[in-house]
């Protein structure tokens, strides 16, 4: 991870998170910063946590960022792996482009 880089570990992604996580990126995240959104202690995952995962890797190829999972839990891990973005799983160190 560069020191530059945005990183959020947020316990849930849900409807009721999105908003305020994507607020927060608004404000911070500028297009030479990569995000990393470790998912170790996510509890919970809802269809727009998935879309909002889905638009920011989208938006990512468009500004030249990327955007990074760390450490899906087993049930984010297969709702990853359903909507195709298990390509987004990397490592700490992982830093290809």
């Amino acid at each position: 991870m560069q020191t530059d880089d945005i990183r959020l570990a947020p316990a849930s992604l849900t409807i009721f998170d999105v908003r305020q996580l994507e607020d927060t990126l608004q404000t911070s995240l500028s297009n030479n910063q990569h995000l990393i959104i470790d998912l170790q202690q996510l509890a919970e995952l809802d269809a727009a946590g998935m879309q909002w995962l889905m638009s920011l890797a989208q938006r990512g190829l468009i500004r030249e960022q990327r955007l990074q999972l760390l450490e899906p839990n087993a049930f984010c891990l297969e709702q990853l792996s359903l909507m195709g973005l298990t390509e987004l799983i990397g490592g700490e160190n992982d830093r290809s482009n």
